[in-house]
């Protein structure tokens, strides 16, 4: 080891050597710093295959009602029905966990792992293990009888504890991956989560599910650090212990210089802008599932946005006006802003569409893509600002793209061309993946130009 330590090379990369002399990319080891964002087709194939995690994620959101085009509907029918044919909620689950895996394994394989990538990959397990299968549950439990203020509120916990725990995750590894998880995992949470449904329909054990969810989430947010490999077989139990020990050395040692942030809210007024964050997150599960809701009016998915809206813009004012700003907080705001202004008017916005007569095909591949581009431009922001509010912004924000969202389902609602309703989302989409950069204060009256 003494050895080793006259070597600096070894510990620190030395200057740029000229171009042909190295024949070989190096190989990128656990603990290197990665490349910021993907470049080239080879660079973003990892990247493919995390949207199809998000597109199963989407496929559990879209299920439609049994009253309407559904005979013998059953809790395994996840979407319930496309062009027909049956798809299973549980092989959906399974099929999106499967690519969860396929694309770690991409990255590694072709030495192309970005911190974009790292941080896609967690956006797009939100969406696939945390918002699909509650908005799933809750659909299932309401269509069946279920007590609807009671399986919202179940449902609403578990979503909320899906985006607590990735932001806490975000915080600890710092968008690297982990060689450890803190509580239970949303992926094995939603699997869980998805065999319940299955298990209680069939033994006509429906109305327990709502305790089971909050067994889930209680488990999810929990402070307890479990090793990613329990076997040892993959990874060895030293490294697992020496990547707890580090964190945990971190976590006690760490001081936060006095222009930065701390890392997680202490204390009930720590919290306070926490609260209104979950207000946000409340306010897209309310739109998620008043979608859902016969003879719903337009009118009532813009006062949702506004109200979700108000709570994000009140999150921000109490963590300036209590200096309790952490950076727990700033990726706990990212995750709810998708959660309410990227996934919810997706669900919202294909659900009305399918019910009032929209192609569904089209409708779900339009909703589908406004969903990924949600997850796009917040994993972008994340890798941009690292985790602190930005004084600009890398295309349309999904908090302005929302609003015209539900304004476009009320205004073509009055209008009677509801078909014609996934022009202006396709358009959103397209400008939110945008890479263009514009201030977040064009005027300069509260922010200056300068800054």
């Amino acid at each position: 080891m003494s050895q080793m330590s006259r070597r600096p090379r070894a510990q620190s990369p030395g200057p740029k050597k000229p171009d042909g002399e190295d024949d070989k990319a190096p190989t990128i080891k656990r603990g290197q710093s990665k490349p910021v964002m993907p470049v080239g087709l080879k660079a973003n194939i990892p990247n493919a295959i995390t949207a199809l995690v998000v597109m199963s994620g989407c496929t559990l959101m879209v299920s439609l009602r049994p009253d309407t085009s559904i005979l013998g509907y059953q809790p395994w029918f996840g979407v319930v029905t496309v062009g027909g044919l049956p798809a299973f909620g549980m092989i959906v689950c399974f099929l999106g966990l499967l690519a969860d895996i396929g694309d770690g394994m991409a990255a590694r394989y072709l030495q192309v792992g970005t911190k974009f990538g790292a941080f896609f990959d967690e956006l797009a397990d939100l969406t696939a293990f945390g918002i699909g299968p509650a908005v799933y549950f809750m659909r299932h439990c309401m269509d069946t009888g279920g007590s609807a203020l009671l399986v919202f509120v179940c449902g609403y916990l578990y979503m909320l504890a899906s985006v607590w725990r990735i932001s806490r995750e975000l915080v600890v590894h710092r968008g690297s991956r982990p060689l450890f998880f803190v509580g239970i995992t949303t992926n094995m949470a939603s699997l869980i989560l998805t065999f319940l449904v299955f298990v209680c329909d069939l033994f006509a054990l429906t109305n327990w599910l709502p305790m089971f969810v909050i067994l889930l989430a209680m488990a999810m947010v929990a402070p307890v650090k479990l090793y990613k490999d329990p076997t040892g077989l993959f990874i060895s139990f030293t490294e697992q212990q020496k990547s707890i020990a580090e964190v945990e050395k971190h976590e006690q040692t760490f001081q936060a210089p006095r222009d930065s942030k701390p890392v997680m809210p202490e204390g009930l007024k720590a919290q306070i802008p926490n609260l209104f964050t979950g207000i946000v997150v409340l306010s897209g599960c309310v739109l998620m599932t008043a979608s859902s809701v016969l003879g719903l009016q337009p009118w009532v998915g813009l006062v949702v946005v506004v109200v979700g809206l108000l709570a994000d813009i009140l999150d921000a004012v109490s963590a300036r006006w209590l200096t309790v700003g952490t950076q727990f907080g700033a990726y706990f705001n990212e995750l709810a802003d998708l959660t309410a202004f990227g996934i919810s008017p997706a669900v919202y916005f294909m659900r009305h569409s399918i019910d009032n007569g929209g192609w569904f095909l089209l409708t779900c591949v339009v909703g589908y893509l406004y969903m990924l581009a949600s997850v796009y431009r917040i994993s972008r922001e994340l890798v941009v600002h690292r985790g602190h509010k930005p004084l600009f912004f890398v295309g349309v924000t999904t908090n302005m793209a929302s609003v015209w969202v539900v304004i476009a389902v009320c205004l073509f609602d009055v209008l009677g061309i509801p078909e014609w309703l996934p022009l202006p989302v396709l358009a959103l989409s397209v400008l939110m993946a945008a890479s263009r950069k514009f201030y977040k204060d064009p005027t300069g009256l509260f922010i200056g130009l300068a800054e």
